[in-house]
């Protein structure tokens, strides 16, 4: 294995961790269900929407995006053909779109 792959697996590991992390705090689906009263809250508990660690949490889908992003330009420059790179256009174009969307523009 060269280099490239070495970065590129760190790379995607990287975007995987990212992920988990943010699954891993956003777990607890019910909080948000009670809070918009969409299920019946807990009678001795104040819960408030935002959590403590939302300002630290919200950009890292841009982050990954980026990373997914550079990971498939390496991958597609490692097996340089015009598919691969119309892939790669085509995909991280659509990823750039949903990252907008999440974004809420």
């Amino acid at each position: 294995m060269t280099t490239s792959h070495f970065v590129l697996i760190g790379l995607i590991t990287a975007a995987l961790a990212l992920r988990a992390m943010v699954a891993f705090y956003y777990r607890d689906k019910q909080r948000v269900l009670r809070l918009l009263r969409l299920v019946p809250r807990l009678a001795d508990r104040k819960e408030h929407y935002y959590r403590p660690l939302d300002g630290w949490f919200a950009p890292l889908p841009f982050i990954w995006t980026w990373l997914d992003i550079v990971a498939a330009v390496l991958l597609a420059s490692l097996y340089s053909s015009p598919l691969a790179w119309l892939m790669v256009v085509l995909w991280s174009g659509g990823r750039l779109r949903m990252s907008r969307l999440n974004a809420g523009n």
